[in-house]
């Protein structure tokens, strides 16, 4: 993997691609701050299409089997984004009857929310019976109120998204299509927020066949994303200011990376070796933002792969469930630190009765989350109050529960 991108080739794309900052105007920050007005949720952020919980200034928006939920913060009950005493919602929702139905047409769930400006932004998929082809699948990104109302499609998508981010000013997204020779590539695109009926602009373009990019994350002047293809995954950096594209963590072997978790400006993240009982993947490395000045986390591991995340206030590590499954002699815990990882663990809270397959959401000072089930299975979403994590008595609560009929 360490020709994913050639020197030549890189030198073109900085070429081709150079774009000025990707604020769209002077009113968006440029620095390497986060900026809760302006900028991606990066604590919200989950592998796939987007988290679907979004934060607003109040609250929290969660995406449960094609519903909208909202908590606020202060005492994290969760209603339907309908206040309608006779709505539809809970029978055989539509978009007409329901302010909070998300229309989800693909075996691929569209689990990108987020809330930017004071509007609420989703992704949807639908059986478009205009089109051509049978059962082509359309998607669209659509726009609403903060209470659900005035929903607006603002942008349809003539690919179907790998990954979407709202980053000050603008909308990112990466798709795999072909061009008009048949061939597939992989690009990550740009748009402003406040005119989404323009063509997006290519940022990058990939070279080569069977290429992928997803899990676009933006923090500060930069984004990151997973560059996959048939020889394995790894991340790549975009500078917004200069254009810049270059593969983070590279080493002379064949190895691949993915970014953990962003605290304090630093990256942490993992490499892989193809091998899960290989020991090297089991310890965490952090660097600044571009990559560089890259160091050891100095903290007790499990003799596994394992989730490790850190926010402005803890550092956790968790054994992956599917590589402890059938052991006994490592537990479904998850240890918390203090932020320093200097100090013996605060706590170990006991995951056993959390239901797998399981997505953890590190979530912001308060809240952590976690977030279970398929399309037509039960599913919920799950969380944690870090304040009580200092007193010994934190654990996960449940917050929304699906059963299927």
């Amino acid at each position: 993997m360490k020709n994913l991108i050639k020197p030549s080739y890189l030198c073109l794309t900085m070429a081709l691609f150079i774009v000025i900052t990707g604020c769209s105007s002077s009113d968006n920050p440029r620095d390497n701050s986060y900026h809760i007005d302006t900028d991606y949720p990066y604590m919200f952020y989950q592998q796939g299409l987007g988290s679907p919980i979004a934060p607003s200034d109040q609250g929290y928006y969660f995406l449960d089997q094609n519903l909208i939920y909202y908590a606020d913060k202060a005492t994290m009950k969760p209603v339907l984004l309908d206040n309608r005493p006779n709505h539809g919602c809970l029978q055989e929702p539509t978009t007409q009857n329901c302010y909070a139905y998300v229309q989800s047409d693909s075996s691929r769930r569209a689990n990108f929310l987020q809330f930017y400006d004071s509007k609420l932004y989703v992704l949807e998929s639908y059986q478009d019976k205009e089109h051509e082809e049978m059962f082509h699948t359309s998607w669209i990104l659509s726009r609403m109120d903060a209470d659900g109302k005035n929903r607006k499609t603002v942008k349809k998508f003539e690919t179907a998204p790998n990954s979407l981010a709202i980053h000050r000013g603008y909308l990112y997204y990466s798709v795999t299509d072909s061009d008009k020779n048949g061939v597939l590539h992989a690009s990550v695109r740009k748009i402003p927020i406040n005119d989404l009926n323009q063509e997006g602009k290519e940022i990058y373009l990939s070279t080569g066949k069977n290429e992928r990019i997803g899990d676009l994350l933006p923090y500060g002047n930069q984004m990151y994303w997973i560059y996959i293809d048939d020889q394995g995954y790894n991340t790549i950096r975009y500078d917004f200011t200069t254009g810049q594209i270059n593969r983070l963590w590279a080493q002379e072997e064949t190895s691949f990376s993915r970014i953990l978790s962003i605290s304090d400006n630093k990256l942490f993240f993992s490499y892989f070796y193809g091998d899960p009982s290989d020991t090297r993947v089991f310890s965490k490395y952090s660097s600044d933002l571009k990559g560089g000045n890259i160091q050891s986390v100095k903290l007790e591991f499990p003799p596994v792969m394992s989730y490790f995340y850190q926010d402005s206030r803890y550092s956790y590590v968790l054994p992956i469930y599917e590589y402890i499954r059938d052991r006994t002699d490592i537990p479904h815990k998850m240890a918390i630190y203090s932020k320093e990882q200097i100090s013996p663990k605060i706590i170990e809270i006991d995951m056993n009765g959390v239901i797998t397959p399981y997505d953890m959401v590190i979530g912001d000072d308060r809240y952590m989350f976690i977030i279970y089930g398929l399309p037509k299975d039960d599913s919920g979403i799950l969380y944690l109050d870090k304040d009580l994590i200092s007193t010994g008595s934190a654990k996960f609560q449940t917050l929304l529960e699906t059963k299927q009929k």
